[in-house]
């Protein structure tokens, strides 16, 4: 039986995939300077394929919304990495490393 349900799910998402992503938004920062009101994002096969007017039902009412399409992770660690010996540092007061030797 639980095979039966994973295999279905499989199913599901396989379909659900094939399936255009329709996202209206309100503002848009496309991450170039620009700013677009009113659009839509178009995403098949899990890439974005179209921005442009909104005009079609969306999947996703975003309206009231501000949207940054294709931006993978606004918020990072820049000092976080693995040293030499294959451990964390986060770059902070304890850290080992300095700062030329955490660039590298």
């Amino acid at each position: 039986m639980l095979r039966k349900a994973i295999a279905a799910s499989f199913v599901v998402c396989a379909v659900a995939m094939s399936q255009p992503i329709v996202i209206k938004t309100t503002t848009i920062l496309d991450g170039t300077g620009r700013v677009l009101k009113n659009q839509e994002i178009v995403v098949e096969g899990g890439r974005i394929t179209r921005v442009s007017d909104a005009r079609s039902k969306p999947t996703y009412d975003l309206s009231g919304l501000t949207v940054m399409p294709g931006w993978i992770d606004t918020h990072v660690h820049l000092a976080w990495h693995f040293n030499k010996a294959n451990r964390a540092e986060d770059g902070g007061l304890e850290s080992k490393e300095s700062p030329q030797q955490a660039a590298l």
